[in-house]
Order: C-alpha cells, then structure tokens, then sequence
C-alpha cells in the first residue's frame, strides 16, 4: 500500500512528517498523516478522497461526517478541531480535516506494551462513560458507534482517552443511519442491527475495558473459517447469551470485575455503570428491559443515580449543595495590584479581551480559554490577584475552598462539584477561584482511595469548555506538580502563569501600604526596606510592620527605620534560597525547559495476558 502524499510534501500551509494511515482507511479513500504547520507545531491531518470515499464516511447530506461532527462536537476526550479545507491533486479533488495531535497509543498498543495499570483501565473506561452521557444527553443526542481498543487513544501519561475517529458517529435524530457504521466484534448485536442508542456505545466500552484486562474479545465469534464474524446478529446473540464473561481476579477488584461482566450481558445507560462503579449496585437486566433506578442503601444519607438527570447525580439536598456566596464585585482590579506589570498585560490580551468581546471571537473563529492556574510560593499574591481579575473583567466572584466542598458521605462532594458549576451556570458570568487546587484535584494514583478518583473524575467533567458557559477558572497552588495532569489540559485550565516571589517594587509598595497611616519618622527609606527582604512573602512584610509599630507604641515615639530594620533581622523569611531556587525549577518544569516528566510511572500488568 503506498499513501497518496509523501513524507515533507505541503498542504495548504502544513508539511507531512509522518504517514499514519491503515489499510482499511485507504480502500475507503481517507488518509491519516502528522502535520506541522508553519509555526512548527505537530497537528493531525486527515485527507478525503472525493473520486474514492467510502460512501459509509458520508451522512445523509452527503457531507462528511467526521469534519461536521469534529468541527461541531467540543469536549476533552474528542481531539480538538483545528482547521479544515480542500485542495486539488493529480486530477482528484480533497478535502481535509487537522485536529490537535495527541501523544500517546491507541488502546490496543497500549495493553500490547504492557503500558496501563489496572486503575488506568478503569479510570479510561469512566472517562469514556461520561463522553457518551455527555453526547447522549446533548439537545440534539449523538450516537459514537465505533468505540474499540484500536480507535480510541490514550495519551502517554496512561490516563486520558481520545475518540481516534468520529467517522462513524450518528445524531440520534438522523435517520437512514445503519449504512455509515464500521462493523466489528466489540459491537452490540442491536447496533449490528442497524439500532443505534447509549446502550450499545456503553455495550462497546464495557467489551475494550474487557479486552484490555484479558487480551481477548468477551466472546469469540467466529464462522466454520475461524473467522471473526460480525455480520450475524443473531449468531452473536445466541453465543453471547450461553456464557458470562468472566476475568482473573488478578487483575481487578472483585466488584469492577462483576460490574463488567454483568454489563455486558444487559443493556444500560452510561449513568447506571458510573453509578456501580460508585458503588451501587448494578440490576440485572436484558436488552429491551425498563430503565429502573440504581441506589445504594435506603438511609437519610442516600446518594443516588437516576436516569433523567444529564449528570446522574441526585441526592439528599443538604448534602449535595454548596453555599457559596456569588459577589458582583465593585471597586479597583489591576489598579490595586503593585508590580505584575507584564502578567497583568497578558491577562487583558488572552483572557479578559476574549471574554468581554464574544461575538469577535466567533467572527475570527477564536476560542476563549476556559480557566488559569496561577501556582508560584506561597504568599505572593494568588488568590489577591485571582480576585482583582475578577474586578477587572466586570464578572461575578466565587471563591471557593476545599472545606467548601469537602462532605463525609458517600458521593455527596461529586454532588457539591456538580452544584457549584450548575450555581455559576445559572449567575453566568462568573470567574470561580478555586484556592489551592492540588487539595481539591490530587494527580490520580493506584493507591488512591477510590473516592477521591471520582471527585477529580467529577472536576473533570464539569471544567470542560467551561468558557461556551461563560465561566472561567482560576485555581492556585503551590504545588502545580501534585495537581493531575488531565485538569492541566486545554478546554479546562488553559493558561498556566507562574507567579513569583515578591520582587523589590512589590515589596517597596507593601511596605508603603502597611506603615500608611501610621505614626512615622521622616528617616524611613522604602527603597532600602524592599532591599532587605528578598524572600519575604507579604504576611512577613505585615509582621514585621506590627513587630516595629508595637515596639514604638509602647515607648510612645514614631517608628523609624531601624525600628523597621530590628524587626526585619527578628523574623525569618518564609521563603528561603532553597526554596526559591526549588519554585524556579519548577517554572522550568511546567513550560518544558527540563527534560523532566511529570508522569505517572507506568506498570506493565497485561503484557502477558494470553
């Protein structure tokens, strides 16, 4: 097989690097290529034939479904849209869709280089559950049906998953739909017959998770040839229905392993296996059966799924809601803000000048980010500035912290989650400052306690895109490197701006702001005050201003510059050399100028699964 179009050859503005194509891809006349464009940036670029495309890659209108889907569908675990055209060669003419590129496997490569764990597989599988709630839950509901271990890619650091292609994908309204899918053994009989829905996307996620614990299809389907045999419906259903799948508890907790097995041999809704993934207990059923409530045990203390709400999540209210006040904010933003000239500058650019100006973004095709992390020492001035941003921008204010959402039973903070962003949704707009975020979305681990995984697994959820509501983000933190990487992406924390130590001109104008006011000699030196304080964070600058103003009170004189001085060699800095020289290191981390990865080690439990 040799592809249309060469390594180094140019297409309306990119450059081929790498051919990716299979053979099926080709027979139905499209092409899959690494791009970059003039910046040098890497990019997805996939080609159409129009002399040679499958009739199957088309919809009813005859467009090509996976630009329209790609282009109109915006969520985390769909690889971003980027760009789209046509161009003519050799006498055929093209079109082209370039996505965002993802560095990673497929799903298939990652379990034949043993490269997942188990809590991986699951995490990607609940990702992968809340992309189809998501898309079955949207006002005009789309169908994926093409979800298998080779079209679904899982980036290097082993835990977010990405739809590989859309060529499939259906709205649910569409009719004349059973011709566009692609058959194959990880299918529901239903969606073999032509019957597309949830069930049978959520049916095709539940085989991959299967697939990738064992290594095998759940049921091996084949002809008198050996052949995997797809196209006989009610051959599969037969065979399907002789024998529960089973899997080696070796590699999974007993109940993930019964919340699998049991899936695929129902017919459920993406809600109803979160829910037993959760916790609850899954209800036996058969295709064709009546939706029924999943809950845990009957107490005060309920938290519970139920099918008609988008997210699932219901519960008892005094538990699942926060209260947290929303502040329309008045007085000075930046203004008020000594120093962080350039910072201050480049939030009026990226941020609020997309926010404030809507209808010119969608004119020149922009996107407003979703949200920024602010990270740096401690005491410099995160939250202060995450709040005269708010200002600044004219949005409303929520200032949220981990007691604000923390709770002790069971799901009620995934409730809390989802009650805050459904809050700020309903006072859009609104900036919500989430103040030290690593506590609240901790990076994601084999010995995590389970709970916490679905809290972040919430957070994630909810961030998506959170600019199309008109709310934008901005958590703080010390400790950007224990914050998982999957809330770091783009279409949730876009931006990540370090924040320094106090440099001298801040420390100058915090000293001027704490001795205003104040009974004061005429020798104070504000210049050399800022000199001696490398280091200091702003509750040391207050300190010290209250160690020398109690000094001066109790002798009833004004305070002087030595008062100041005493104070400053009486109390340490928080922030010491080492410390500093840490935090710049890892600045140096979080842009990439180190060869150091934070990422999950991975463990290779599957390599060698028959």
């Amino acid at each position: 097989m040799e592809m249309t179009f060469k390594k180094g050859q140019r297409i309306n503005g990119y450059t081929i690097t790498q051919v990716i194509s299979g053979n099926k891809e080709y027979r139905e006349g499209k092409e899959v290529y690494q791009v970059r464009n003039a910046m040098g940036k890497t990019f997805c670029m996939k080609t159409f034939c129009e002399q040679t495309i499958s009739n199957r890659l088309r919809n009813s209108k005859g467009r090509i479904i996976e630009i329209e889907m790609t282009k109109n569908v915006h969520h985390p675990s769909i690889a971003a849209y980027v760009d789209e055209g046509k161009f003519s060669f050799n006498r055929r003419s093209y079109q082209y869709l370039v996505t965002e590129w993802i560095e990673g496997g497929t799903m298939d490569e990652m379990y034949k280089m043993g490269f997942l764990t188990r809590d991986q597989v699951i995490g990607i599988t609940r990702q992968l559950l809340y992309l189809i709630g998501w898309l079955s839950h949207r006002k005009n509901a789309i169908h994926i049906n093409d979800i298998r271990p080779d079209n679904i890619m899982v980036n290097e650091e082993g835990i977010e998953p990405f739809l590989v292609s859309l060529s499939s994908a259906t709205y649910a309204s569409e009719k004349g739909i059973s011709s566009s899918m692609a058959q194959h053994p990880f299918m529901s009989t239903d969606a073999l017959r032509g019957s597309l829905s949830e069930e049978a996307d959520v049916f095709s996620v539940l085989m991959s998770t299967y697939y990738l614990f064992t290594g095998k299809i759940a049921w091996q389907v084949e002809d008198d040839h050996g052949v995997v045999y797809p196209q006989n419906p009610d051959l599969i259903d037969k065979i399907r229905r002789s024998k529960k799948p089973t899997i080696d508890k070796l590699f999974c907790s007993d109940r993930h392993i019964d919340i699998i097995c049991q899936g695929l041999m129902g017919s459920y809704k993406a809600s109803e296996i979160l829910a037993a993934l959760d916790g609850a207990p899954l209800l036996e059923k058969n295709s064709g059966d009546d939706y029924r409530q999943l809950s845990v045990e009957d107490n005060d203390d309920d938290i519970f799924f139920k099918n008609d709400d988008n997210s699932g999540l219901k519960g008892n209210d005094k538990h699942m809601t926060v209260d947290i006040e929303i502040k329309q904010l008045k007085g000075g933003g930046f203004a008020d803000i000594a120093g962080m000239d350039e910072l201050k500058r480049t939030m009026h650019e990226k941020v609020i000048f997309p926010l404030q100006n809507e209808k010119l973004m969608k004119e020149y095709r922009l996107q407003a980010p979703s949200g920024m992390l602010l990270y740096g020492p401690p005491g410099c001035g995160k939250s202060f500035f995450a709040e005269k941003f708010a200002y600044e921008s004219g949005f409303k204010f929520m200032l949220v912290k981990g007691s604000d959402i923390a709770s002790p039973y069971f799901h009620a903070t995934q409730g809390k989650i989802k009650s805050l962003f459904d809050k700020a949704r309903l006072n859009a707009p609104v900036v919500i400052c989430f103040d030290e975020f690593d506590a609240m979305v901790p990076r994601r681990t084999e010995t995590m306690d389970e709970h916490t995984v679905q809290e972040v697994g919430e957070f994630l959820t909810q961030m998506n895109n959170c600019a199309a509501d008109h709310i934008f983000i901005v958590a703080t933190t010390n400790r950007p490197d224990m914050i998982d990487p999957a809330v770091l992406r783009s279409g949730r924390l876009d931006m990540h701006v370090y924040v320094p130590a106090l440099d001298e001109k801040v420390r100058e104008a915090m000293f001027r702001l704490h001795l205003s006011g104040r009974p004061l000699s005429h020798d104070i030196d504000y210049e050399g005050l800022a000199s001696l304080t490398n280091g200091y964070i702003a509750s040391d600058i207050s300190a010290i201003i209250n160690d020398a103003a109690l000094k001066a009170a109790m002798r009833r004189v004004k305070i002087s510059q030595q008062m100041v001085i005493d104070s400053i060699r009486s109390i340490k800095p928080s922030l010491t050399p080492g410390m500093l020289r840490d935090y710049e290191q890892l600045h140096r981390r979080m842009e990439g100028k180190t060869s150091s990865k934070m990422a999950l080690p991975r463990v290779g439990f599957l390599a060698n699964v028959g």
